[in-house]
């Protein structure tokens, strides 16, 4: 037990159309341990796939809290900021928002407890809004209220 983790994941593994690339990104994500780790990697790519995780009922109310009491899927509807008008993934979102909320959380070792089933029309592979470029851009953003707070940009 972690009492000072705000949640705890698990790792992966790949299941169906296997691609050196994802295997990868699976292999990464599965590296990242700590709570330490996770935070740190959090600007690279998300530290674990949402739905590897449970997390504590307060922790998610404190983040959520930061967003109307709800989870963000895309631009705010109405949003007059450019920080509103960012296509942002939801669970991208999380985990970014997660972090910058002060929050812990960890994975567990041994064996994956999750299958992750891959296929060629994945959104990860295939979605216009999961492109790097529109990706470094959040990331860039969520850098800029936290770690670079004050910098100009970010590369």
């Amino acid at each position: 037990a972690k009492p000072d983790w705000d949640g705890v994941s698990c790792q992966v593994k790949l299941v169906g159309w296997p691609r050196p690339g994802m295997e990868s990104y699976a292999a990464w994500q599965n590296s990242l341990a700590t709570a330490e780790d996770m935070a740190a990697a959090r600007f690279i790519e998300i530290p674990a796939l949402h739905q590897t995780a449970i997390f504590r009922r307060a922790a998610v109310e404190q983040v959520l809290a930061h967003n109307g009491g709800c989870y963000r899927d895309g631009p705010v509807n109405g949003g007059a900021t450019e920080a509103d008008k960012l296509d942002v993934p939801v669970d991208l979102w999380w985990w970014l928002s997660f972090f910058q909320s002060g929050k812990r959380c960890g994975k567990l070792g041994g064996e994956p407890l999750l299958g992750w089933r891959q296929h060629p029309r994945q959104h990860t592979r295939t979605h216009g809004r999961l492109a790097l470029p529109k990706l470094r851009r959040i990331k860039a953003h969520f850098a800029l209220l936290g770690p670079a707070c004050g910098a100009r940009q970010v590369q």
